[in-house]
């Protein structure tokens, strides 16, 4: 952002508290059960940890206001770095935006599901798979557009003097993290499967990682940062 605006450290800073909101809250609720397991255990899943899967929602949905201002930023700050004007900034926006919108859809099917058993009458318990089922697998996906994002940001980062080598290094490897992850949708069962733990680090520890490095950088080096011009 320029400096009329805000600094580097505060953009970093509302990035650092955006993926804080974005990542702690799917947690809450923990494991889901494995996509080969008896139905039933999706709707005893749905019944115990209701309110968690509608904070797990929630949370990082209200999230997006900060992301939308971080990346905001972010895009700012690279296009000022690029020596040489590039589309790869307006690619790092879209990759973000299309993962945020993934992201955001699954949680959003988690949360109408779980906002169902809170009466008398709630949806079966196949529907219920189906829905868990949907959300992982817009999870999973996520490592399509995210990896656009890393991609095209670690070129601008690598052909600026703004940014260290190393964090350019960090966004390749989670770009091919991120691409191995979604190869996770072909896994039925197991820690590799849609909403394992195998696929869940894959999907989201990459993007993770990444923008809080970024955003410490941007902290610790906001001066550096907000001289480019």
């Amino acid at each position: 952002m320029t400096a009329r605006f805000a600094s580097a450290r505060t953009t970093g800073l509302i990035g650092i508290v955006f993926v804080l909101m974005v990542a702690i809250p799917g947690f809450l609720a923990g494991q889901p059960p494995d996509p080969d397991a008896p139905a039933s255990k999706f709707l005893s899943f749905y019944q115990s940890n209701r309110s968690a899967l509608l904070a797990g929602a929630f949370v990082p949905t209200g999230g997006v206001v900060l992301g939308i201002f971080f990346i905001s930023g972010l895009v700012s700050l690279l296009r000022r770095a690029e020596t040489t004007p590039t589309p790869l900034p307006i690619v790092t926006f879209t990759g973000f935006v299309f993962t945020g919108v993934l992201a955001t859809l699954g949680g959003v099917v988690t949360a109408a599901a779980a906002f169902r058993m809170g009466g008398a009458q709630h949806i079966d318990a196949e529907t219920l798979r189906f829905a868990s089922d949907f959300s992982n697998m817009s999870f999973t996906l996520i490592g399509f557009p995210g990896a656009a994002f890393f991609l095209a940001t670690g070129l601008v980062m690598r052909a600026s003097t703004a940014f260290p080598g190393w964090l350019a290094v960090l966004a390749w490897v989670c770009a091919i993290l991120a691409v191995v992850g979604t190869f996770g949708i072909f896994a039925t069962s197991g820690a590799f499967a849609p909403g394992g733990a195998l696929g869940l680090l894959l999907g989201l520890a990459p993007f993770v990682v990444f923008v809080l490095a970024t955003c410490v950088f941007m902290v610790v080096r906001s001066a550096r940062l907000d001289a480019v011009r």
